[in-house]
């Protein structure tokens, strides 16, 4: 199991950042900064992009749990992962 796989979602710290920050994302109009800089520790922008080519190559189902959490996390953060 990879530390992107969405079983580690469940601990509270990730989601817990996504919460924290998602009243000033919404006043900002964008994620905050460390919003941006955890999905780029994860590398969800690139869920679905082969492997050898740097992505993660998640499968399907394993993508629709991540961005289900992501989303429930904060809707706007669950959606600039789906569409980025």
């Amino acid at each position: 199991m990879t530390n992107n796989h969405p079983s580690l979602l469940a601990a509270t710290k990730v989601t817990n950042l996504i919460k924290q920050h998602a009243a000033d994302a919404e006043l900002a109009g964008e994620l905050t900064p460390q919003q941006i800089q955890l999905i780029y520790d994860h590398n969800w922008f690139n869920l679905y992009i082969p492997s050898e080519l740097g992505g993660l190559e998640t499968p399907l189902p394993v993508a629709i749990r991540l961005l289900e959490i992501l989303a429930r996390a904060d809707a706007s953060f669950g959606w600039t992962v789906t569409l980025c």
